[in-house]
């Protein structure tokens, strides 16, 4: 690979997201650097992009760690609504039927990814663990 080759955006999505999960999850996390992971997660859009095993798993990581917690879920619930409504339709339709998850993984990601859009949008409380 050389440095004028294009990165696929699948790629450079879940490398994104993931950067963002560094950024809110160290302990002596820095507000600057949370609030940059904030940015990048709200102005995250996955309807632009074809689902992909690789950006579902790093998109479907962002939603879990961030929706958990109360400070996070508040920096970031545009974004997370998004997201859980994008890979809630994903995985519900057909189209997520060859994602290889069995049935009973599937309705997993789908409540949570309801959970999370109703955090989100403030109709449910969100419990710590």
């Amino acid at each position: 690979m050389t440095a004028s080759t294009p990165i696929r955006a699948e790629i450079r999505i879940a490398l994104t997201l993931a950067k963002c999960m560094a950024l809110v999850s160290q302990s002596a996390a820095s507000a600057e650097g949370r609030l940059k992971a904030f940015a990048v997660v709200n102005s995250t859009s996955l309807e632009d992009f074809p689902p992909s095993p690789l950006t579902f798993v790093a998109a479907y990581r962002v939603l879990v760690t961030l929706s958990k917690d109360v400070e996070l879920l508040a920096g970031s619930k545009a974004g997370l609504g998004r997201m859980a409504n994008c890979m809630r339709l994903w995985i519900g339709k057909d189209v997520g039927t060859p994602s290889g998850l069995e049935e009973g993984a599937r309705a997993h990601v789908l409540e949570t990814c309801l959970a999370v859009s109703k955090r989100a949008a403030g109709v449910l409380e969100v419990v710590d663990d």
